[in-house]
């Protein structure tokens, strides 16, 4: 087979990692199979086979890498009788760890259960098993935690909170409560803290310095927008255009003062009642200049409304956060106490979820200090060592907890970068679980950290593009290309000229136009 320039650095890269951005129809497949066999065949290489790792995001997936790898293996050790080395891989090939990331982590945990609330022999509970234990635990949660209100006046406090804040007349909204809260916990690494984190923030000065960072840096930007408007706008400009931006000019300084006081209240007072005037910049005089001055006024117009989400909460700040941050530790207190009684109902059928097989993994492999930072435990270097090589397919689809495991088993990898021995193959636009909170970001953050490609020699963590797609035909290019021929010659479609320079949701682009800018609405 002909590989591409890009496809043989992808496969012959050594020496650190290699995060490969994969367009649709790029090969990827074939590529990431070619460079396992290549690193397998070769005794030089030093990889084993035991000690190699392939990870995938479906079963059928894995079941595809697993085949052709039997499949180019086999064949070069038909042509390789007596190659004792190739004899050794392809046997142990079949025991490869070439699975979905759920099936990884369960084969991790069953190899360290010593640190487990189960044993190795856990059994995998379905979606509706748990679903009826997690109901179950939030009722026996709510109801231990009202006969605890009748002795214990804190218990009582914090159940007077939570009932005035989600109740009416049942539990049933206290329940869900808990079970979302306990969701959206189990989804985040190290979500034990998320609720006690919040609190502390509410309590502390941590919610209002983030808010007024944010607030001072979108200010800023807008009082820099306007005075160079201004200044363009005074030479040409008419009284009405001048004293209207002026006047929201004006608008933003007092918005600012009251930051700069740190009067929050006022600054919520003031973004409620911003407003701003119906300005044209329209005519025959200087018309380019005056698009340039709309364009200015209308992206910080923009950017103030944005803050418009704070106008309510400035203005309460001194008696809601409070507030928020002991409803925040009545409400762990809750999620607390149910993680606790779900997990023994799991240990007395010796059964864990999906769910666990990802945050027990973590929890084996990182470790959050006091001070809030994430360092590698020591079975993670320990089990790190064990692997040669790990490499991902789709990682675009990986989770924040997801992607922390590996980078917490990578040679030499922790919370802040990743180690040297990954191959990470993706695609950020065909993302398909954000249902399940795959973040692409961290994709992104795996480019973004990344070397461009120099030399098959790797000194380096480094990214190569396989951007070209064999799925479509020339024939087929053409007659898309086509099509958007004839739509523009036979005005089939309307052509707009698009200022934001952005892709419209909806809107349908000529693949062979480099300029972006227009769109065609059908």
């Amino acid at each position: 087979m002909a590989w591409t320039e890009q496809q043989q650095a992808a496969i012959d890269a050594r020496g650190k990692s290699l995060v490969v951005s994969a367009a649709a129809g790029s090969g990827k497949t074939s590529v990431l199979v070619t460079r396992i066999t290549e690193l397998l065949a070769d005794p030089s290489e030093a990889y084993p086979a035991e000690k190699t790792v392939v990870v995938t995001f479906t079963n059928d997936a894995a079941a595809e890498v697993r085949t052709r790898l039997n499949t180019v293996l086999g064949a070069k050790l038909q042509a390789e009788p007596d190659n004792a080395w190739l004899s050794r891989q392809f046997t142990l090939l079949q025991s490869m760890k070439v699975s979905t990331i759920h099936s990884f982590c369960f084969d991790f945990l069953r190899e360290h259960s010593a640190a487990l609330p189960v044993s190795a022999g856990f059994r995998i509970m379905d979606a509706t098993e748990e679903t009826v234990l997690r109901n179950e635990a939030a009722k026996q949660t709510v109801t231990a935690f009202c006969e605890t209100a009748q002795r214990d006046d804190a218990a009582k406090a914090a159940l007077e909170l939570l009932y005035d804040a989600f109740c009416g007349n049942s539990d049933d909204a206290l329940e869900k409560m808990v079970l979302a809260l306990y969701h959206l916990e189990e989804d985040t690494p190290f979500g034990e803290y998320l609720l006690r984190d919040a609190a502390a923030q509410c309590d502390g000065n941590g919610m209002e310095t983030a808010a007024k960072a944010e607030l001072s840096a979108v200010l800023t930007d807008a009082s820099q927008l306007y005075n160079t408007a201004m200044q363009m706008l005074k030479p040409v400009g008419t009284e009405n255009q001048i004293n209207g931006i002026a006047d929201e000019q004006i608008q933003l300084s007092h918005m600012i003062s009251a930051l700069n006081s740190d009067d929050l209240p006022l600054l919520g007072k003031r973004l409620a009642a911003m407003s701003f005037a119906n300005l044209r910049f329209t005519g025959k005089k200087y018309p380019e200049l005056m698009q340039t001055v709309k364009a200015l006024r209308n992206h910080a117009r923009t950017l103030l409304k944005s803050l418009a989400k704070w106008a309510v909460p400035l203005q309460y700040a001194p008696e809601d956060l409070p507030r928020h941050a002991a409803l925040l530790l009545a409400a762990d207190r809750l999620v607390r106490d149910f993680s606790e009684r779900l997990m023994n109902m799991k240990q007395e059928r010796d059964a864990i979820g999906f769910s666990d097989a990802i945050s027990m993994t973590l929890a084996l492999t990182a470790a959050r200090g006091e001070d809030g930072n994430v360092t590698k435990t020591p079975l993670a270097e320990e089990a790190s060592a064990q692997y040669a090589c790990i490499m991902i397919d789709e990682f675009q689809d990986a989770d924040n907890q997801q992607d922390l495991i590996f980078r917490m088993l990578s040679h030499g990898g922790s919370a802040q970068k990743y180690g040297d021995n990954l191959f990470v193959v993706g695609d950020s636009k065909q993302c398909i679980y954000r249902f399940r909170n795959a973040n692409p970001q961290n994709f992104y953050r795996a480019m973004r950290e990344s070397a461009p490609y120099h030399s098959k020699v790797l000194t380096e963590n480094t990214c190569i593009h396989l951007n070209r797609n064999f799925r479509s035909a020339e024939e087929v290019i053409a007659a898309v290309n086509l099509i958007f021929s004839r739509l523009m010659t036979e005005a089939v479609g309307e052509i707009r000229y698009d200022e934001t320079q952005e892709l419209v949701q909806g809107a349908v682009y000529p693949p062979a136009w480099p300029d972006m800018r227009y769109r065609i609405l059908l």
